[in-house]
């Protein structure tokens, strides 16, 4: 049985006319974006109160805006029983492309078309969607339906550890993110530096910022922060990894290893033996899937336990954003079932 999404109460701003290049992921917005975000901060503050989102716009006829997409989503809105979202100068994102999959499947009517701020008050809703959340405010129940359809497709945005193959608790939370944390884990290493900008330079300067921490490994840094195995089950038959000389990391969506802008460090330990580190594992492992050695035959005699870490650097979560505090994005955690040379268990 699907468990429908909960319809929340969200604020969103708009703010900011569409940015150049729309279709184009660039690291560029990260900068270009600031001030409309230094903007949003501020006006929450006055307010005493969250700002969700931020929606571009584009003039229209008279004094009308017309609304283009959010800082890190697409913009929908329900009108008629139709749905309505912009179709020029928008980053076409991949959740967008399910909804609309799941609505030409499910035939809910369709406008590929700016929808107008003047019609407010005719909406029946209005929802923002990226690769790991969904905001909805009044969500009717025929729109919820399509909801699901894509969030059921979408299970695997960030990836998942396909070999040995990890078993998720649910399907919505299969490859979402477990915690996030800040600069503020270690101050004395971390605090203080740009972590805003592009997911290739926050890799870069964490990786010489942790030289100056105390951690010995990434692993020692993340398991305070973490509880058991976060979205994973070790309730499941051991896996017969004998002659296998790797793990396999895959996005299945996009059909890469790892995610173009999740650059990070990431580890993989066999029990309390670290198996491979690397500090940027999406600039090392490129392939599809992503191959990362494991040596199980010096590490794992009879059965054992594989437990992956990965900290994705790209940029800070609107969520830690109105904490006003840079984040360290996207602390990822997996652990496998449990590992085994040949034989039954």
């Amino acid at each position: 049985m699907c468990t429908q999404p909960k319809c929340l109460a969200s604020t969103v701003l708009v703010y900011g006319d569409g940015r150049e290049n729309a279709r184009c992921k660039h690291t560029k917005w990260l900068a270009d974006r600031a001030p409309i975000e230094r903007r949003m901060a501020q006006l929450a503050e006055y307010r005493r109160a969250p700002i969700h989102e931020v929606v571009l716009s584009r003039p229209g006829p008279g004094d009308d805006r017309l609304l283009l997409e959010g800082l890190i989503s697409n913009f929908f809105v329900v009108k008629g029983d139709t749905l309505f979202t912009a179709d020029e100068g928008v980053l076409a994102g991949s959740t967008r492309e399910l909804v609309l999959k799941a609505c030409k499947d499910l035939r809910i009517p369709t406008v590929l078309e700016e929808p107008k701020l003047s019609e407010l008050k005719s909406w029946q809703a209005a929802f923002v969607t990226n690769r790991i959340m969904m905001l909805f405010d009044g969500t009717p129940r025929w729109l919820t339906a399509a909801l699901v359809f894509s969030a059921l497709s979408n299970v695997h945005a960030h990836g998942y550890l396909s070999f040995p193959a990890a078993v998720y608790r649910d399907s919505y939370t299969a490859t979402s993110f477990t915690t996030t944390i800040t600069e503020s884990v270690n101050p004395t290493a971390f605090q203080g530096k740009k972590w805003n900008d592009s997911p290739e330079r926050n890799a870069a300067m964490f990786t010489a910022a942790f030289q100056n921490s105390s951690y010995s490994s990434l692993r020692e840094m993340v398991e305070p922060f973490v509880s058991g195995c976060g979205n994973t089950r070790l309730d499941v038959p051991s896996v017969d990894v004998a002659g296998s000389t790797e793990a396999r990391w895959q996005n299945d969506q996009e059909r890469k290893g790892f995610v173009d802008s999740h650059h990070g460090p990431c580890e993989i330990w066999i029990d309390d033996q670290r198996a491979l580190h690397d500090d940027d594992c999406r600039a090392r492992f490129t392939t599809y899937p992503a191959h990362l050695p494991v040596d199980y035959d010096a590490l794992c005699s009879g059965e054992c336990r594989l437990t992956y870490y990965w900290l994705a650097l790209h940029e800070p979560a609107w969520q830690v954003y109105s904490q006003y505090l840079p984040s360290l994005r996207f602390l990822e955690w997996w652990c496998a079932p449990r590992c085994r040379l040949g034989g039954e268990r």
